[in-house]
């Protein structure tokens, strides 16, 4: 057999020689990471596909039903609260104690989170503990995301050669929409194959306890994963960071905003376009939400078609020119997405969804090595986890909300395509601000 294939991977040009995986690890490392991250986006999006669903029915059942809707829908947002102190909490781990020890714990309490909401009583057997158990189990299962991102992207772009580093870490932002379609593939097979009836009684059950599966496999393949040379020279010394984050607030400010503002656009433009979209459409323009489905699933297929083709752009000409095409694409689809939801037709909703969700992979699809390549090895866990956390919460985690408000308030869908434009705005200024780093050694970030 051939020793070629177990020769360490090592960029020949100056600066390229960061990893010391042999070419199998490196993609034992890109495996168990994707597996594991399309696992839990999986047990974040499954949550949201059944609060919207009947989460209303069988947790908030002596209330109007608008207002059902409406709690059910408020514990999606209890994820994100947890998820930024899931970037605190294993972002000091994965700098203190290794990127893996933090990536497999943070897999286990987020699938753990997933398997106990498959078992929860509902508010007819336990009362309001039922709802309060969704409410805590929510949390849990953000605070496990919440490690999960900074840790995919790390050990992916570290175990990576600098010119494919782009390519191998954007598998952590198409696991996003993998796991995605994957909730709502096996709630929809459930509800097809089940009387609606036996759906709610105990068929939604089941999606969440086949996560139980899902983790032991996304576990062995953890497992399997090594940490790079340079790493375990890192933890083997005795001058170590003592508190990471607060090393990243003092020395890192710039690279910590300019990771947040980085994710504005396609933060906001992605829920704005797969959430909000749907009330519009069902509740202002009087459309079938089976159309608006479809056409986020389709979206969500071509994500997964773009996001690696604009991260190998990425690694030729820089992530920088990526962001700003990809911000203004967002921004500007804005005010075509609006008046083409308006013909009420399902080819132009289809198109307006899509249009939305490949201009939002665009952007997202430098996210991972961009963000990596802000941080030193010492606080990259921390500074990668807690930016992206905080971005979420700031543009996604607020963004539906937001558009709501400014469309009742105005009755126009106008300030809530300027909306997007100004998300736009603060990505591409981020990316201004940041260094291209795209061909250096991570050895060498300042």
């Amino acid at each position: 057999m051939s020793t070629a294939r177990h020769r360490p991977s090592v960029d020949t040009r100056p600066g390229g020689t960061t990893p010391t995986l042999t070419r199998a690890e490196t993609v034992k490392v890109t495996v168990g990471a994707t597996a594991g991250t399309v696992l839990e986006w999986y047990d974040y999006f499954l949550f949201g596909t059944l609060a919207a669903l009947v989460f209303n029915r069988l947790f908030f059942p002596d209330v109007t039903p608008m207002t059902g809707i409406l709690l059910s829908l408020s514990t999606f947002s209890v994820g994100f609260l947890g998820r930024p102190l899931g970037g605190i909490v294993f972002g000091h781990i994965g700098d203190r104690h290794g990127r893996l020890v933090a990536f497999r714990v943070s897999l286990v309490l987020a699938g753990g989170a997933t398997l106990a909401m498959g078992l929860l009583p509902t508010y007819a057997s336990a009362g309001l503990v039922a709802p309060a158990l969704l409410v805590l189990l929510r949390f849990v299962q953000g605070v496990g995301l919440g490690g999960e991102y900074g840790g995919a992207t790390i050990v992916m772009a570290e175990a990576a050669r600098p010119r494919r580093r782009g390519f191998v870490a954007s598998w952590a932002q198409w696991a996003a929409p993998a796991g995605q379609l994957l909730g709502l593939g096996a709630v929809g097979l459930m509800s097809a194959a089940l009387p609606e009836a036996a759906f709610r009684e105990w068929g939604w059950r089941v999606p969440f306890l086949v996560s139980a599966v899902l983790v032991v496999l996304g576990y062995y393949l953890r497992l399997r994963m090594v940490e790079t040379e340079q790493l375990r020279r890192y933890l083997s010394a005795t001058n170590r960071e003592r508190s990471p984050l607060r090393q990243v607030l003092t020395d890192h400010r710039k690279a910590l905003l300019i990771t947040i503002g980085s994710r504005m656009s396609s933060d906001v433009t992605i829920y704005v376009v797969s959430v909000f979209s749907l009330a519009y459409l069902t509740t202002a323009l009087g459309v079938s939400s089976d159309v608006a489905l479809s056409a986020v699933i389709v979206g969500n297929a071509l994500q997964m078609i773009v996001i690696p083709l604009g991260a190998i752009v990425g690694d030729r000409i820089g992530r920088r020119p990526v962001y700003v095409f990809g911000a203004v694409a967002a921004g500007a689809w804005g005010f075509a997405f609006f008046p083409l939801l308006g013909t009420r037709g399902t080819v132009p909703i289809m198109v307006a969804i899509c249009g939305g969700l490949v201009a939002q992979a665009i952007v997202s699809s430098g996210h991972a090595a961009f963000h990596v390549e802000r941080f030193t090895t010492n606080v990259r866990y921390s500074g990668v986890s807690v930016g992206y956390q905080l971005g979420g919460v700031i543009g996604g985690g607020i963004a539906p909300t937001v558009a709501f408000g400014l469309f009742a308030a105005f009755d126009s869908w106008v300030p809530v395509a300027v909306y997007l434009a100004v998300a736009a705005v603060a990505t591409i200024v981020a990316a201004a601000l940041a260094e291209e780093r795209n061909r250096i050694s991570l050895d060498e970030v300042p």
